[in-house]
């Protein structure tokens, strides 16, 4: 394989999709993680891959507007694969956010290092839980076969359509909101449970102070759902994992 200026352009557009896959994925994309870390990497992987992908990524620009519009569509393929990826990750802060709505925990917020923004106290402790089991299921290394194996599908991407883009990303938000759902119902049951039996406790006896008591309970009682129902976090991942290369198939299906 000689250096020629083929080799030079197939590494550019390598590079552009496989950076913005990892800077919006859970995997790189954190803000705690250092920029020259970041490049390095995705050079690194640009490299690799660009080896392997060598004269089969379709035809190449021949002039700049070309090569322009190139790059913008390896960008929006790269971002489009990264926030699929995500939205498996929002997900299980969704489940956490429910959970803590519930067990009057929603008001403790702590700062995400990953995403930037303040989360409350169970969501986050989910989110790194999903990244430790993606990491451990090597759903990272499953992730950069999909990357590979787009460009099975996006050589020619004259064929693509925003519908099947729409429709693949909204298939995957519905999967993953009632997934969540499903994560947070231990916790959900539990508390309802509490509520209502402290309803009723009010009506019989209304000198007592429930509120008092109710609180810590909920908290307890939650706390003790969440442990039993934490072996949920395994099939979650795995099956988001799959939802979410369901959803890349559904996306890509206009690309021929």
């Amino acid at each position: 394989m000689t250096l020629d200026a083929a080799l030079l352009l197939t590494f550019l557009l390598v590079f552009c999709r496989c950076s913005a896959l990892l800077l919006t994925s859970p995997v790189l994309g954190g803000q705690s993680t250092p920029v020259h870390i970041r490049v390095l990497v995705c050079l690194t992987l640009s490299a690799a891959m660009t080896a392997h992908l060598n004269g089969h990524i379709g035809e190449l620009p021949t002039n700049v507007p070309e090569l322009l519009l190139a790059v913008f569509r390896e960008v929006g393929f790269g971002l489009l694969i990264g926030g699929l990826v995500q939205l498996v990750f929002q997900g299980v802060m969704m489940a956490g956010s429910i959970v803590d709505l519930q067990m009057g925990l929603g008001i403790s917020q702590a700062m995400n290092p990953v995403t930037g923004v303040p989360v409350s106290v169970i969501a986050q402790f989910k989110y790194f839980l999903c990244l430790v089991l993606f990491f451990l299921a090597n759903g990272h290394h499953t992730m950069l076969h999909a990357f590979m194996a787009s460009y099975s599908v996006t050589a020619d991407a004259s064929g693509f359509t925003f519908g099947s883009a729409l429709q693949g990303v909204l298939m995957l938000l519905g999967q993953v909101s009632l997934l969540a759902i499903q994560v947070a119902l231990p916790v959900l049951a539990v508390t309802i449970i509490v509520d209502a039996a402290f309803g009723v406790m009010n009506k019989a006896v209304p000198t007592m102070q429930v509120m008092l008591m109710g609180v810590p309970a909920k908290v307890i009682l939650g706390l003790t759902a969440l442990a039993i129902g934490l072996p949920m976090m395994v099939a979650y991942t795995q099956t988001g994992t799959s939802m979410l290369f369901g959803a890349l198939e559904e996306v890509f299906a206009g690309v021929k």
